[in-house]
């Protein structure tokens, strides 16, 4: 049989028997798998009003309307599938998903920390204790749920960049680094992996690497303070007046304090790129001016000329 004569024969089942409630169940999951979320929601529904007190059938209605982007109906059914299956790992993972996607993550930390206890083995809820901890700041808390979820399931770039972001924020740059990279490999588009990646490669002295990657960052949005100081940082070391620049002139406004630190470092190039060519100009015979032989008259190049000196370059 097919998915849509799966469908059938479900559907038949509940014209036949319509106060069957796991039937209903069992037809909202199939309308689920086939993506018909307005019919899942429909056939959970009825589920769960001859079904009240089946945690599987909350659990499906809060799927249904998840998959609608109907976060606040999603949550009030994720709470009563995990209130009536405490001890149901996928009840408890969904309710936590469904906080964090509400903005409570300190709601979400000890229900997903359930989840991990029930059901340590699977990657799903390590990584939504790690991102929760994570969002609330708890980036030493956030470290170890997050490497246990990848070592469990490596493609994940959004945990690798939650990942990236927390060991940056302990200073463990080098790690941070081989994160990020990991994030922007799987997810290229993840313009604050990039720009944390910057960080982490401009605090390990990796100025030239860090160059395209805050390039990237800012190309894709990502434009906080911290990637144009810290631009300016590694275009400095490289004596990349163009970006030292262009740093300068995004934090010269709003953050004074961080533009004349770069522009300190601009006048100081500046300074040493003037000093270059009056050295080679000297090396080459010029004078003050910078012109060589070319600030004297006609007559005096001829004769320099012959003499052997720096009108050559004529």
């Amino acid at each position: 049989m097919d998915e849509d004569d799966d469908l059938r024969a479900l559907e038949d089942e509940v014209a036949q028997g319509p106060g069957d409630g796991w039937a209903w169940g069992r037809l909202g999951q199939a309308y689920g798998e086939a993506s018909q979320h307005g019919l899942a929601l429909e056939a959970f529904e009825r589920a769960t009003r001859l079904l009240p007190d089946s945690s599987e059938s909350w659990w499906g209605l809060a799927l249904a309307h998840h998959n609608r982007g109907e976060d606040e109906a999603a949550l009030e059914a994720a709470r009563r599938s995990a209130a009536l299956a405490p001890q149901d790992a996928q009840a408890l993972a969904l309710f936590a998903l469904q906080l964090r996607l509400a903005g409570r993550d300190h709601e979400a930390i000890p229900v997903a920390d359930d989840a991990v206890r029930l059901r340590p083995t699977w990657a799903f809820p390590r990584a939504l204790l790690g991102l929760a901890r994570h969002a609330v700041g708890d980036h030493g808390g956030a470290v170890g749920p997050l490497e246990a979820s990848l070592r469990l399931r490596a493609d994940q770039p959004r945990v690798w960049g939650a990942l990236g972001v927390s060991l940056a924020e302990l200073e463990r740059f080098v790690e941070a680094a081989n994160a990020l990279e990991t994030a922007v490999f799987h997810h290229p588009d993840d313009g604050t992996a990039w720009g944390r990646l910057g960080q982490a490669y401009t605090e390990t002295g990796r100025h030239r690497e860090a160059m395209p990657a805050y390039e990237r960052a800012v190309e894709l949005g990502f434009t906080p303070p911290g990637v144009w100081a810290n631009m300016g940082r590694s275009a400095a070391e490289v004596r990349d007046l163009r970006a030292l620049g262009r740093a300068y002139q995004h934090l010269r406004g709003p953050y004074p304090a961080d533009a004349e630190v770069l522009k300190g470092k601009l006048v100081e190039l500046h300074r040493e790129r003037r000093l270059r060519r009056r050295r080679r100009t000297r090396a080459r015979g010029g004078g003050e001016d910078g012109r060589g032989a070319w600030a004297l008259g006609p007559e005096r190049r001829k004769a320099a000329t012959r003499e052997g000196g720096p009108a050559t370059a004529g």
